[in-house]
């Protein structure tokens, strides 16, 4: 379940309830959850990528009821999810890390707009998207890499001029007009 959070971005809430009625198949087949979230009644709308769809498809000859997963209350879920997180050598590994790890790693640093990232989860406030918006080393090297070509495949010209360079080095001069080229070194 763990692992389905990391790639959907639920919380535990909304994976104890989710069922077949939140799941929506769009003409071209691309399988969607749409939902309102507990803990706030808000709408949203996340794709199904590839991963959650294998643990849905493993998970859907288990069912007890509606429900797509048979989940565990929320004590023993903490407690697997500490014993996880000891297996792989993570200290302090909780569920809503998965939820982290889907607004950080799964769709900000892969390049999905931060608004979009915002629907996906279900946040009222676009400030509460922004403390997943951690942006890591990598991913502004990745970035400047792809501006880097993206520019060197098209000319850019810097034009100076003596106004231009005077304006840098004496703003306030240059707008009223006071500095003359000359005069500046």
């Amino acid at each position: 379940m763990f692992v389905f959070s990391n790639f959907t971005g639920l919380c535990f809430a909304d994976l104890k309830r989710l069922s077949e009625e939140h799941l929506k198949e769009t003409p071209d087949g691309k399988l969607w959850i749409e939902m309102k979230r507990q803990k706030t009644g808000t709408e949203f709308r996340v794709g199904v990528m590839d991963i959650p769809r294998r643990i849905m498809e493993k998970y859907a000859t288990k069912r007890k009821d509606h429900h797509l997963f048979n989940v565990y209350c929320r004590d023993r879920m903490i407690q697997l999810t500490r014993e996880l997180g000891h297996l792989c050598g993570i200290s302090k590994l909780t569920f809503h890390r998965a939820r982290h790890n889907f607004g950080t790693h799964i769709t900000l640093s892969q390049g999905v707009p931060i608004e979009s990232v915002s629907r996906m989860m279900g946040h009222k406030r676009f400030s509460t998207t922004q403390i997943y918006a951690k942006v890591t080393d990598t991913k502004v090297a990745e970035d400047m890499k792809k501006l880097s070509a993206r520019t060197e495949k098209s000319k850019i010209i810097l034009h100076e001029n003596d106004k231009f360079r005077m304006a840098i080095r004496f703003p306030g001069a240059v707008k009223n007009n006071n500095v003359k080229p000359e005069n500046n070194i």
